[in-house]
């Protein structure tokens, strides 16, 4: 490029986001899981606050935990490959109650009020969709959006999106479909469904 040569890399990392050569989303979910790891927050919220219990303790799994395990999960999030970030989510609800960890995962999303980590990131994967969608057909990211879409399942994101509508039991469902409703109204509506085929998918 300009004459200069460009180094060939196996992955890179851009605004926090690993990305490979192959365009897979496992690398990015481990690096998430990495940066997630809980010991150091909690470690500093205790150092400035005391033991954090309740509700508080819940919300800041939410803000600080989450907000960073599934960070890109709109671009990577397809649902199947989430383990290792909802094992930093599932060991955070471990340390609140203090139970063991053969603690039945079911009853730790429930006692928290918990929405499991793999269908959050897909939740968030239809939501980026919807979103990009409703904007002017002029921005360059519904442009490429639109042309990933035509390429189908030769696009990584377009069968992670696939699948997550069929999980979500959206599939063959457009985007004009929800057009009546709010972004509000949208993450509303996914996320009655999201607890509802989470608790009875078999993997929960």
């Amino acid at each position: 490029m300009d004459g200069e040569r460009i180094e060939v890399v196996e992955e890179f990392k851009y605004l926090g986001c690993v990305i490979t050569e192959q365009m897979g989303s496992k690398r990015m979910v481990e690096e998430r899981a990495r940066a997630g790891f809980l010991s150091d927050w909690l470690r500093k919220c205790r150092d400035a606050a005391g033991e954090v219990r309740g509700k508080p303790f819940v919300r800041l799994i939410e803000m600080l935990g989450e907000s960073v395990l599934l960070y890109g999960a709109e671009v990577w999030g397809g649902g199947s490959q989430l383990e290792p970030v909802e094992r930093v989510q599932m060991r955070a609800a471990r340390i609140f109650l203090g139970v063991g960890r053969l603690h039945p995962l079911v009853s730790l999303q429930y006692e928290l009020n918990m929405m499991p980590l793999r269908w959050e990131g897909r939740k968030r994967c239809i939501e980026f969709w919807i979103k990009v969608m409703r904007m002017d057909k002029e921005r360059l990211m519904k442009v490429v959006m639109l042309e990933a879409l035509e390429m189908g399942g030769k696009v990584k994101w377009v069968q992670n999106l696939e699948e997550n509508m069929r999980m979500f039991g959206f599939c063959g469902m457009s985007s004009e479909a929800l057009e009546g409703l709010s972004m509000g109204e949208v993450k509303k509506v996914l996320t009655e469904v999201a607890w509802k085929e989470a608790v009875f998918s078999p993997e929960f």
